[in-house]
């Protein structure tokens, strides 16, 4: 299983606020979550749960897909087809 990155999200979420042309207290309004909860997840401090995820996307008027990076993106498009274990 991936490690959520925390650092990517955090800043993947401060440029689409900005670019939403919002503060942290505008986006939490419009989220329904407090002003330090934006504050933490920018900052990296706290992971977010996926309902935050989808509120936060709404209420800067994009998809949950854009807090992932090219990458992320790239590996749902065409994921990779688990092998079985010999062992199991």
């Amino acid at each position: 299983m991936r490690k959520f990155d925390g650092a990517a999200f955090a800043a993947r979420l401060r440029a689409l606020r900005e670019q939403s042309g919002l503060s942290q207290q505008a986006l939490a309004d419009a989220a329904g979550v407090n002003k330090f909860t934006v504050a933490k997840l920018e900052r990296g401090l706290q992971s977010p749960q996926w309902c935050i995820v989808v509120d936060l996307a709404i209420a800067m008027g994009v998809l949950p897909n854009e807090f992932l990076s090219e990458e992320e993106l790239r590996k749902i498009s065409n994921p990779t087809p688990k092998t079985k274990r010999k062992d199991a």
